[in-house]
C-alpha cells in the first residue's frame, strides 16, 4: 500500500509549545494523522528534536516528495527508508519528532486500510503475541522536580495498579487528603497533584494511606538534590520500583546499587533513552532490570521495538511511557499493548492529553476482552 500524500502542520502540545502533526493518505484513500510529544526532562543521548517550524518545512518540501509512492505496509522497511533519508545516528538532519510523526501516521493509515487496530498491525512485528496479557499501570499521583512548582525534588510518585478504576480511586483519595491537610491541589505538568509546601516524607505517607505499591521516578539527571531525597526516603519506605535514581553518566553508581539491591526493580530511562545499543551496554554493565520506552527518544516505531526486544531478551521489564509535553494522540497506548509491555506510565487523571491515553487503553481492553 503506497503513500500518496504527506502534509505537516504545527499544533500546540500540553505545555503550549509548538509541535508537529502529520497527515498521510494512501493510494486506496485511507487517511490518518499523528502528533508527537516532547520531553521536559530529557536524556542527553536522546535523538535530536527539531523545532516545529523546521520539522513542518522538511516534511512539506523534502519528504512529501521523497516518500511519495513508498510502500507503508512493512513497518521495518518504511522506517528504514526514513532512517536512510536522515543519514545520521541521532536524527539530526530530519529530527526524531519528524520521523516519528511520519512513522506513526503511516502505520495508522495502513491499519485503517486493513480495517484492523493499530496495536494489531504493530504486533505483527513483535515476537510475542498479545494473548490475555495487559500492562499494569504506574499512575502518577503526585509530582515534583521539573514537573511542578513545589519543594519536592523527586519528579514522580506513582501508584502501581492493575486497572484504570483502581488508579482513579487512589488518585482521587490522594487529592482529597491533600486538600483536607490544607495543601494546595495544583496540578503538575503530567496531571498529578503538586502541593506547593509539602515535603517528600509526608508525600509518601499520604500515598501509603491508600496504597502500598509505590514507585518513584527520581529523575536524578534533571534535579541535583533528587538522589539525596531518594536515599533519605529509602531508609524508611519500601518502594516497588525506582527510576533514574542516579545521573545518566554515573554508570558505576547504577551497577553498585543493583548489586546491593538485587531484588529491587531498577528502571533505566535517561541513561539509555530507548536506544538499543545503550540498552545493550546497560545489560553488560548490569545497571538495571527494567527500562522506560519512549518512542520520541529514538524516532521510529521499529527502532522502539528493537529497544524493547533487546531489553526483554535480557529479562528486563518493559515500561512504555508518555512525555512531559504531550498531545492528545493516544499512540503510546496502542504501542504498549502491541509490544506486550509490562507497565505503562500515562500520568495523572487531571489533564485531557493524559486521559486520552487511559481512555484508549480502556477501549483496547474492551475490544480484546470481546475477542477472547
Amino acid at each position: 500500500m503506497k503513500l500518496t500524500r504527506l502534509r505537516a502542520d504545527k499544533i500546540l502540545n500540553s505545555k503550549a509549545m509548538w509541535t508537529v502533526e502529520v497527515a498521510v493518505e494512501l493510494e486506496d484513500g485511507s487517511q490518518a494523522i499523528a502528533s508527537v510529544p516532547e520531553g521536559l526532562s530529557k536524556g542527553a543521548t536522546e535523538a535530536v528534536y527539531l523545532s516545529a517550524d523546521d520539522s513542518v518545512k522538511i516534511i512539506n518540501t523534502k519528504l512529501s516528495k521523497g516518500l511519495k509512492n513508498v510502500d507503508v505496509s512493512d513497518l521495518e522497511l518504511f522506517d528504514q527508508k526514513l532512517i536512510e533519508i536522515d543519514g545520521t545516528d541521532n536524527k539530526s538532519n530530519l529530527g526524531a519528532n519528524t520521523t516519528l510523526a511520519i512513522s506513526i501516521a503511516s502505520a495508522r493509515a495502513f491499519a485503517n486500510s486493513q480495517e484492523i487496530e493499530l496495536y494489531e498491525h504493530i504486533n505483527r512485528f513483535i515476537p510475542v503475541e498479545i494473548g490475555n496479557r495487559f500492562p499494569e499501570l504506574m499512575v502518577l499521583v503526585m509530582e515534583g522536580g521539573k514537573h511542578a512548582d513545589n519543594q519536592l525534588q523527586i519528579q514522580e510518585f506513582l501508584a502501581v495498579v492493575d486497572t484504570v478504576e483502581k488508579g482513579r480511586e487512589i488518585y482521587l483519595k490522594v487529592l482529597e487528603e491533600v486538600a483536607k491537610l490544607g495543601y494546595s491541589t495544583n496540578v503538575g505538568a503530567e496531571g498529578a497533584v503538586c502541593p506547593t509546601q509539602i515535603l517528600a516524607e509526608e508525600a509518601v505517607r499520604i500515598i501509603e494511606k491508600f496504597h502500598d505499591k509505590i514507585s518513584l521516578d527520581v529523575a536524578a539527571s534533571s534535579v541535583f538534590e533528587a538522589t539525596k531525597e531518594f536515599k533519605y526516603l529509602s531508609n524508611g519506605h519500601k518502594f516497588f520500583s525506582i527510576e533514574d535514581p542516579f545521573p545518566e553518566d554515573a554508570w558505576d553508581d547504577w551497577t553498585k546499587y543493583l548489586e546491593e539491591n538485587p531484588n529491587q526493580m531498577l528502571v533505566a530511562d535517561d541513561i539509555v533513552t530507548t536506544n538499543a545499543e545503550l540498552i545493550r551496554r546497560g545489560i553488560e554493565k548490569h545497571i538495571a532490570n527494567a527500562v522506560i520506552i519512549k518512542p520520541n527518544q529514538i524516532g521510529t516505531i521499529t527502532e522502539s521495538i528493537r529497544a524493547v526486544n533487546v531489553a526483554r531478551n535480557a529479562g528486563w521489564k518493559i515500561i512504555c511511557s508518555h512525555r512531559g509535553g504531550e498531545t492528545n494522540d493516544d499512540f503510546i497506548a496502542d504501542f504498549a499493548v502491541a509490544v506486550v509491555s509490562d507497565y505503562v506510565k500515562f500520568g495523572g487523571f487531571n489533564r485531557g492529553e493524559r486521559i486520552a491515553k487511559y481512555n484508549r487503553l480502556l477501549a483496547i481492553k474492551r475490544r480484546i476482552s470481546v475477542e477472547k
